[in-house]
């Protein structure tokens, strides 16, 4: 069976090519006598999750951000010309008002993701011959 793809999943498949052949490509430059397998599964996990942890941060700390800001004025040398250079909304925050915390807001997100594949692979062991008999659904994966 042929599955074709639409632009944005084929985008997708370029950008995981990219990250793997880089990872590869800083492995190989790695690879010497005395370097174990496990230390390069190790450099490549290190590597590869290096990014996911960045973002994960980012969320963490995205509701505290918002609700005050970031203090530069304590900064040395710098922090004053920061404070006076940068917008009032970066150094005072927004006063939004949350009620999660950054590190609530990814349990929850996590629990909906999982839930929605839990429901996805219900529906498809339950309905399996109609599947395959009738238009595949369009979701997520093909």
């Amino acid at each position: 069976m042929i599955v074709c793809r639409s632009a944005a999943e084929l985008e997708r498949m370029r950008d995981a090519g990219r990250l793997v052949g880089e990872v590869l490509a800083e492995l190989a430059s790695q690879v010497a006598p005395g370097v174990t397998t496990a230390d390069l599964d190790a450099m490549a996990e290190t590597r590869i999750a290096r990014a996911g942890a960045i973002y994960l941060s980012m969320v963490a700390l995205l509701p505290n951000f918002l609700m005050n800001g970031f203090k530069v004025a304590p900064i040395p040398f710098i922090g004053e010309w920061l404070d006076a250079a940068l917008p009032k909304f970066i150094t005072e925050g927004m006063n939004v008002t949350f009620y999660f915390g950054g590190t609530s807001l990814l349990i929850v997100v996590g629990v909906a993701m999982d839930t929605v594949q839990q429901v996805e692979s219900q529906l498809i062991m339950r309905h399996y011959d109609g599947f395959m008999k009738k238009a595949r659904i369009r979701g997520r994966r093909a």
